[in-house]
């Protein structure tokens, strides 16, 4: 990718051990981020990645709204980091709240929608983004059969590596990607 665009890599505080650093918050290192991003690319980006501590770098950028980004892609989760045991507890705790908010737009639970309801008006269009499914074709296909896209999700089938993806995308409204455990994968060139 980095023959058709511009591709920076994020070292944070405290986790480089080329630097004799350490992390200082969250929102220190994101203004640094962000601070950069104006600098040197003129407060836009086509795109940011983030793994794990990274996308919750992305979702800050977002949030926060002050640069550009057209697309935010989060990598796996951070139940990726967690024992077997305890990502098996947590997400038999999460996905029974969060599904019906991705499939529908909507939390089951009154309380949870009353809450989403009041973070929307202060966020804006932040909380109604649209969700982004991306994988091989064949595992897309599989999906389809499986489990159906909600009204505010789409699953596309694609290459990751051919960037053609990226066309089938209307981030107006902003727009959240899974594409769990596959950008390890990908050859460095």
């Amino acid at each position: 990718m980095a023959d058709t665009f511009r591709v920076l890599c994020v070292s944070y505080d405290g986790f480089d051990e080329t630097e004799h650093t350490e992390f200082p918050t969250m929102p220190q290192e994101v203004e640094k981020i962000e601070h950069y991003i104006k600098e040197y690319c003129g407060g836009q980006l086509r795109a940011a990645y983030g793994c794990s501590l990274g996308g919750s770098f992305v979702g800050l950028l977002a949030a926060r709204q002050n640069i550009h980004m057209d697309y935010g892609i989060l990598g796996s989760s951070d139940l990726d980091q967690a024992s077997p045991f305890a990502a098996k507890l947590q997400t038999d705790l999460l996905l029974p709240l969060i599904y019906p908010l991705i499939h529908d737009g909507q939390f089951k639970s009154r309380f949870l929608q009353k809450r989403l309801a009041k973070r929307a008006e202060e966020m804006g269009d932040y909380v109604k983004a649209f969700i982004y499914n991306l994988d091989f074709p064949n595992v897309i296909a599989v999906r389809n059969q499986l489990l159906h896209a909600g009204d505010r999700e789409q699953n596309i089938p694609c290459n990751l590596n051919d960037t053609a993806w990226f066309d089938a995308i209307d981030a107006t409204g902003g727009a959240v990607f899974f594409a769990s455990g596959v950008f390890y994968y990908f050859l460095k060139e």
